[in-house]
């Protein structure tokens, strides 16, 4: 009999400290029911309002940052349910500003 298992939305990384922490089974249930591979039409119109997003990055350092990308509603699209695309400055100064893309 074959059985599909699904796979988990969380990464190795994620896996590894809810395991430690002892709330993997948990997690692991919760992220099943809502994080999903794509984005529903209401999230990606959602997107295109906003004028500001919140993003994270990691410095050469390994250290984590939160960052702020500005833009004029539309500044981010969604071409289909699988693709953001961000169309934005960086801040001088913020370690996002470092990270090639």
């Amino acid at each position: 009999m074959d059985v599909e298992i699904e796979a988990s939305p969380f990464h190795e990384g994620e896996q590894a400290l809810q395991s430690q922490y002892g709330v993997r089974d948990k997690l692991e249930q919760m992220g099943q029911s809502f994080i999903r591979d794509h984005m529903p039409d209401q999230h990606r119109e959602f997107y295109e309002q906003l004028s500001y997003a919140f993003v994270g990055s990691i410095d050469a350092l390994g250290r984590p940052w939160a960052s702020v990308l500005l833009g004029q509603p539309g500044f981010m699209q969604s071409p289909d349910e699988f693709s953001l695309t961000v169309n934005a400055s960086r801040v001088a100064g913020d370690p996002l500003s470092l990270i090639h893309i």
